[in-house]
């Protein structure tokens, strides 16, 4: 009698003897490809290697320049806080002595008292009214005055009263 494969290893021992070939079998030609592969594959390892080497260098180049961003955030952030809180950058003595409420009504000399133009309402510029006015909305009157607005602007009535 001969043997038959009942055992559960004696059909992977089948399979081996099919599977794994002798070294006598494989070819010069076979044997070539598998030169050329495994060369692939250590050329590869070696450009990942390249390229995580040149990965971890621009990760601690740009972590130095969050580094140096988030002092320049700070310092900046502290200077806005000492603007914000109102801190004077000049000593008092060099301000001018007039009250909030002085500063406020106070009229620049560069605006017209007066003055009105139909785009841009009562608070203009000397030399600036309805006619002169160089941008124009649609619908812009030219002969629009302070006494006769012709429906024009209302911006900043009232301002030079």
């Amino acid at each position: 009698m001969g043997k038959t494969p009942t055992a559960f290893g004696a059909a992977n021992a089948a399979t081996a003897a099919f599977v794994a070939p002798m070294e006598s079998d494989i070819t010069p030609e076979t044997m070539a490809k598998l030169d050329g592969y495994l060369d692939n594959l250590a050329a590869a390892a070696t450009t990942e290697k390249t390229t995580l080497n040149q990965l971890i260098e621009n990760n601690a180049t740009l972590t130095a320049n969050v580094t140096s961003l988030t002092a320049s955030v700070a310092a900046l952030t502290a200077a806005y806080a000492t603007l914000a809180a109102g801190k004077p950058t000049a000593p008092p003595a060099v301000l001018p002595a007039t009250t909030p409420q002085q500063r406020n009504t106070k009229k620049p000399d560069y605006l017209a008292a007066g003055g009105y133009c139909w785009t841009h309402g009562y608070r203009v510029k000397k030399g600036h009214d309805s006619t002169m006015c160089r941008d124009k909305a649609p619908g812009h009157k030219n002969a629009a005055t302070r006494a006769n607005t012709m429906n024009g602007s209302t911006n900043n009535k009232g301002w030079d009263a």
